[in-house]
């Protein structure tokens, strides 16, 4: 097995490497800085981007290189320093038609800190954006994006959410229509819509206060209930009701949209959610977006300074790892659709691959012999298929996973066995052959 040594500055889960290339880009000063607030955050994303990804150098002290001089934000002196950051705030629930009512406000991201000491290197900024404000009348909601800081060199978590630059869109901010979205741990719930129906019910709510102490970020009020009712010869008819505010994350959450509408739901900021939309009898509106995430990094005061960490010798070893995973757990028989046992099963796997630094991944279906060649083909290339999905899924980069399907053509069984016609035995003797094979390439840090 070929190894590679060299020296690597260990701290926590830090991992930086000196002598990196100086001019990795987009630079984050340039792209991603919000200067009134000191942060790093998404600067006018394209439609649909989960993130925005930008590049910070840290260079040794004592040597300041020329570009530091021109670019000061995009170039850190290595040192101890407080890391901040949130993952974006759940978009606000659409409001709904007839007695649907107002839409429920997004969820609050949950911000953080911590102290780390940045050794010389380039790290990469993940900053995840705030999940879309639902469409009128049931359209999707989407939760926020999350955000991490890591090693560019190596891609190991240096602080955040492990995956955040290998993620894809979710769509859970809100629990259905009227509901706010629900809190994670240290993050904040969205206020629900206000209620619809002939008469008037329960009022819209603001949202939550954030769960994390130390933040001053508002929770979004609920829309205004006026004029959400007319008199009619028969009585009080509700012709719209108010969305819930937007909890709140570091910055505040939007505010849910009146009755009256005589504003729009509003956008969550700094990881807040957005409001709910206005829904009722003859109106629905979209909900607001949520907060985009950040990342502050300011060097800790002088007695929280100290020595870098003493340099290491570690391994970067080259791995070629190999799986065999039974169709028959994965898949019904002659089925390319997932089973629950065969999530698991995947879980496993998945969390096996957080160990090495992926280059390419090979999913290889088979099948047994038992139907004609081509039928056996089709299902054995669906089969790779469904593996190499759920893995994009969970986080592996889509463009490093290959999918292919090679039938009955190289069968685990020998010539000699499971003899005969389709029988439950033989089936059951041809199972090894009804098989995905995972042919995993990459490298791993050995301390």
């Amino acid at each position: 097995m070929k190894t590679l040594k060299f020296s690597l500055m260990f701290l926590a889960c830090t991992a930086a490497i000196p002598g990196m290339a100086q001019n990795a880009s987009p630079q984050c000063g340039a792209t991603n800085l919000d200067p009134a607030r000191n942060v790093f955050t998404v600067i006018r994303p394209e439609a649909g981007a989960v993130n925005q990804q930008c590049f910070l150098t840290v260079y040794p002290k004592g040597a300041q290189p020329e570009q530091a001089r021109q670019f000061p934000a995009s170039y850190l002196v290595e040192g101890n320093y407080v890391i901040e950051l949130s993952g974006g705030g759940g978009g606000g629930a659409g409001g709904a038609l007839k007695d649907k009512g107002g839409g429920g406000g997004g969820a609050g991201a949950a911000p953080s800190r911590t102290l780390q000491y940045l050794t010389p290197g380039v790290y990469k900024l993940t900053l995840g954006t705030g999940g879309d404000g639902g469409s009128a009348n049931g359209g999707t909601t989407n939760s926020g994006n999350p955000t991490s800081l890591t090693n560019a060199k190596t891609g190991q978590l240096v602080y955040g959410f492990s995956g955040a630059d290998m993620w894809t869109q979710e769509s859970q901010a809100a629990k259905g229509a009227g509901h706010g979205g629900a809190a994670t741990a240290g993050g904040s719930s969205g206020g629900d819509g206000g209620d619809s129906g002939p008469r008037s019910e329960e009022a819209a709510e603001s949202g939550g206060a954030s769960q994390t102490a130390g933040y001053a970020g508002k929770p979004g009020q609920s829309g205004n209930e006026n004029g959400h009712s007319t008199e009619t010869t028969t009585g009080s008819v509700v012709q719209a009701n108010a969305g819930g505010g937007g909890g709140a994350g570091a910055g505040s959450g939007g505010a849910g949209e009146s009755a009256n509408s005589s504003s729009v739901a509003g956008v969550g900021d700094l990881g807040g959610g957005g409001g709910g939309g206005r829904g009722g009898l003859k109106t629905a509106d979209h909900g607001g977006r949520g907060g985009h995430g950040y990342i502050r990094l300011t060097m800790a005061a002088p007695e929280l300074q100290r020595a870098a960490p003493a340099a290491k010798t570690v391994v970067l070893t080259r791995v070629v790892q190999r799986y065999t995973l039974s169709s028959d757990t994965l898949f019904g028989f002659g089925q390319s659709k997932l089973k629950t046992g065969g999530n698991t099963r995947l879980d496993e796997l998945v969390d096996k691959l957080k160990e090495v630094n992926i280059e390419r991944i090979t999913a290889t279906g088979h099948s047994d012999r038992i139907g004609s060649e081509e039928t056996n083909q089709k299902v054995s290339e669906r089969r790779a298929d469904s593996v190499k999905a759920y893995l994009v899924r969970a986080g592996t980069p889509s463009d490093r996973i290959s999918a292919v399907g090679l039938g009955e053509t190289r069968p685990a069984t020998g010539p000699d066995d499971c003899l005969g016609r389709a029988t439950p035995k033989v089936i059951a003797c041809l199972q090894p052959d009804r098989r995905v094979e995972i042919e995993v390439v990459g490298t791993k840090i050995t301390p």
